[in-house]
């Protein structure tokens, strides 16, 4: 006689979903729940590659030999290769950000805020997704991942107003790396 264990199950490639949650909560759980199934995992190790590879980049491309006057005509100036390594990082870690705070509404409320009791009011709003959306998007870490991405746009939409100073909030992309449902060797 096997008695069926829910740890002893071997971890597949996909979430196991009910059909009723959709894709949006298939897409929540890959890009948020490293423990759902293998792809999680794969998906949390290239997140955590790109945070590094986006971290060590901007540090040397801060140091003085990559800068002005020795590099470029202005200040801003970087090399290529820096410029093209923070679009690809910002441009992954935005779909990233997107996708989360767009399917997060497809998870039950207890998978968000950790409580498992919800005033029944809160069920029956017609704004109960866009409370769980909210919710979701006003924790900590998840703050954290929108103001590291916020310099990049906000020195687009502003022009050429001088952002370096920004640049340090960047760094704050090492936290995703501690995130509680990240991988950390």
């Amino acid at each position: 006689r096997t008695i069926h264990n829910e740890e002893e199950e071997e971890l597949q490639w996909f979430p196991k979903l009910e059909h009723w949650r959709g894709c949006r909560a298939f897409l929540f759980k890959i890009f948020d729940d490293v423990k759902a199934s293998k792809s999680s995992i794969l998906f949390s190790v290239v997140s955590s590659g790109m945070v590094l590879l986006s971290t060590i980049s901007l540090l040397i491309s801060s140091l003085p030999r990559y800068r002005y006057p020795r590099y470029g005509n202005d200040e801003g100036d970087t090399p290529e290769v820096f410029q093209q390594i923070e679009l690809c990082s910002v441009v992954f870690f935005t779909v990233e950000y997107v996708v989360r705070i767009g399917t997060v509404s497809s998870m039950p409320m207890h998978y968000i805020t950790g409580k498992r009791k919800v005033r029944p009011e809160f069920t029956s709003s017609p704004w109960w997704h866009l409370r769980k959306t909210f919710q979701f998007a006003s924790q900590p870490m998840n703050l954290i991942d929108l103001v590291a991405i916020l310099p990049f746009y906000l020195g687009g939409a502003l022009g050429n107003i001088n952002l370096t100073s920004l640049r340090s909030i960047r760094l704050l992309r090492l936290v995703k790396l501690f995130r509680k449902n990240q991988i950390i060797p």
